[in-house]
């Protein structure tokens, strides 16, 4: 039961800390397509039109690998 409150934990920080870390980065890439995507339908424009939309979907996958990844390490730590 600890373990799976450990990886929820662990899941829910690396969550706000990803959401963090991108809205940095997003303010700017959102005035950029607005400014150059309203009337172009080129490559570039819908790639960042796909991650304006889903950044948050990509991230997790990678947001539960690292979080087993942290738990492991933490399981290791405790049993040396």
């Amino acid at each position: 039961m600890i373990r799976l409150f450990r990886r929820v934990a662990i899941f829910a920080l690396l969550y706000v800390a990803s959401g963090e870390a991108i809205s940095f980065g997003l303010p700017h890439l959102i005035r950029w397509h607005f400014a150059y995507c309203m009337d172009n339908d080129s490559a570039t424009c819908s790639a960042s039109a796909a991650f304006l939309s889903y950044w948050w979907l990509a991230f997790l996958p990678v947001i539960v690998t690292a979080t087993v990844l942290i738990d492991l390490a933490i399981e290791k730590r405790h049993a040396a």
